[in-house]
């Protein structure tokens, strides 16, 4: 999905990681970068939203879809070190989301 495309779609409307409405409220973002030598979405001149599976709890398999930002080649975001953004609503949703991202990274670097 295109950037251009997002505003007027559905992920738009809510935080990415809770989902509750972003409408009248602050928006949180998260920002991160991909690794090297991992597989991850091409670089466009525009950003746009992909869906990545997320585990909130290592020990399961289990796992939720979320929406995160792509960032435009050309985007601030870009010249500012940052590959991928996930809209937040609250610092809360910022820092449970950071910490499930930091535990997929801890139990992916064990496998490799």
């Amino acid at each position: 999905m295109k950037w251009s495309e997002v505003v007027d779609s559905g992920p738009m409307g809510g935080c990415f990681w809770c989902g509750t409405s972003v409408s009248q409220k602050p928006v949180y973002a998260l920002g991160g970068r991909f690794r090297q030598g991992v597989e991850h979405p091409p670089d466009q001149d525009e950003g746009y939203l992909v869906q990545l599976a997320v585990s909130e709890n290592t020990d399961s398999a289990e796992f939720r879809w979320m929406w995160a930002i792509v960032a435009g080649s050309q985007s601030e975001a870009k010249k500012h070190g940052k590959d991928l953004l996930f809209m937040l609503c609250s610092e809360e949703c910022g820092e449970e989301l950071r910490e499930v991202l930091r535990a997929e990274l801890e139990s992916f670097d064990a496998i490799m």
